[in-house]
């Protein structure tokens, strides 16, 4: 039996599609899943009322040229899984999940290499995989970003750290469930300098001196399963008491620790001081963008090289906007751009700042709160690896980070009485959001610009205005 399945059911690109075949193994419980080799664009896979869930009698009538060129793949998928399943009735044995994976992976025409896990470490896989997905990435057959491919490369650093305290060097298939649970044990007595590590750890905050954060650590290892299902799924063998479905492996993340925003107030000072460095003028910048737009990190980078859009409502009201674009939400919408964010277009001879990259953006934002002496402080809750919830008071100078600003967007329109689902239309909803309900909604990216602009037009604020 073959199940077809998204990848994803963002309507604004297309999909990854993965096979899952059941029912032919010598354990029968057991399933492969299998990449068709091809996206489509979820609503030509199925119909938005079932959950795009694939619909094969819709799916084969279609003349869509797109969807004819992606039945074939499903054809010539489907005679391939034919022709093992034959193969091995001829030959009167019921096959293994890998035996039926490789041969499949021979009737599809692709090359099978035989691995073996006695032959290379687990940093070793690891270069292997993030050149592998460069090169694919090169030939236009993976989209990855420089950012994930900087994510697989941190799991590194923690290997060697471990490897390094217990002077060994881990082979893929040493990887038992035993050594997995110390990994995570050494990589945060190494964050307490309770063993001392000299390879450098990327994107790993160090939230307290007791410990890492438990989503830091909650990060590491899901980066880690993945790259060892990524080798298993090459051939190479893991140790037989790794599971990696095992739930016990799963650490599971926690809600926020900084539960604060920049008040009204506190925007407005921000607005009228004039920074002494670049350094905290572009701190500045930073946050007037996002606190009166509501866009993260990725949207004002693609800012950059952007024309604002001038929109005229039907009173004869004139506004600028500008496009919205964030995969993370799936949104893609104009958004209004208020006085604070269109001095910065002006003062910048009509372009929008540059950004490096999220943390430098937050050494920015703390840099200008700490040289205007803010001295307000704010409950910071850790949510400590192996110490559960600790509660200290600092500085929002040393705290405040860029996904505040976009809190800071949402909370003090909710706090103006502005409708917060007028809001949430600004943040986080995409024009198609999957609901029957949006088949029906014929509102174009400018008439729900015009919406929030008519909504926000007359705020009682000083801050929160157009003129």
């Amino acid at each position: 039996m073959i199940n077809y399945q998204l990848k994803s059911k963002d309507t604004s690109k297309q999909s990854p599609v993965f096979a899952y075949i059941t029912g032919v193994f010598s354990q029968s419980q057991e399933r492969l899943k299998v990449s068709i080799g091809k996206s489509i664009f979820p609503q030509d896979f199925g119909d938005v009322s079932d959950n795009y869930k694939y619909n094969r009698d819709r799916f084969f009538k279609s003349k869509k040229p797109s969807n004819l060129i992606f039945r074939d793949y499903i054809e010539k998928f489907e005679q391939a899984v034919n022709q093992t399943e034959l193969y091995f009735r001829v030959i009167e044995k019921k096959p293994s999940k890998d035996e039926f994976k490789t041969k499949l992976l021979v009737n599809l025409g692709k090359e099978v290499e035989e691995k073996t896990s006695s032959n290379i470490t687990l940093v070793d896989f690891i270069n292997d995989y993030v050149k592998e997905v460069k090169e694919l990435r090169l030939k236009n057959k993976k989209k990855i970003s420089d950012g994930t491919i900087w994510n697989y490369l941190s799991v590194i650093h923690h290997i060697k750290n471990y490897q390094q305290s217990k002077g060994l060097e881990l082979l893929i298939s040493d990887f038992s469930f035993d050594i997995y649970n110390d990994f995570v044990e050494v990589t945060n007595q190494l964050a307490i300098d309770k063993i001392k590590g000299k390879n450098k750890e990327i994107h790993c905050k160090i939230h307290h001196k007791v410990g890492k954060s438990i989503n830091t650590i909650s990060v590491i290892t899901t980066r880690l399963r993945f790259l060892l299902s990524k080798a298993q799924q090459r051939g190479y063998e893991l140790h037989n008491t790794l599971n990696l479905r095992d739930e016990r492996l799963i650490i599971n993340m926690q809600p926020s620790a900084k539960e604060y925003y920049l008040t009204e107030e506190l925007l407005l000072q921000i607005y009228n001081y004039k920074p002494k460095k670049n350094t905290t003028q572009k701190g500045k910048d930073y946050i007037m963008l996002a606190v009166t737009t509501g866009m993260r990190f990725e949207s004002i980078n693609k800012l950059r090289g952007d024309k604002p859009q001038l929109i005229t409502t039907p009173t004869g009201e004139q506004f600028f906007a500008i496009k919205n674009r964030a995969s993370k939400t799936g949104v893609e919408l104009l958004s209004p751009l208020m006085k604070p964010a269109i001095e910065i277009y002006d003062r910048m001879m009509g372009q929008f700042p540059k950004l490096s990259t999220a943390p430098m953006v937050n050494y920015q934002i703390r840099a200008l709160l700490s040289e205007m002496g803010i001295k307000d402080k704010v409950v910071v809750t850790h949510h400590v690896y192996g110490k559960g919830q600790i509660k200290e008071n600092k500085l929002l100078s040393e705290v405040v980070s860029s996904h505040a600003c976009r809190a800071s967007f949402i909370t003090n329109l909710l706090n103006l009485r502005v409708d917060r689902y007028k809001v949430k239309a600004m943040t986080h909803k995409a024009m198609n959001d999957g609901t029957a309900f949006s088949i029906y909604d014929r509102r174009s990216e400018i008439d729900r610009a015009i919406e929030f602009f008519d909504v926000t037009k007359n705020l009682d604020s000083e801050f929160f205005k157009y003129k």
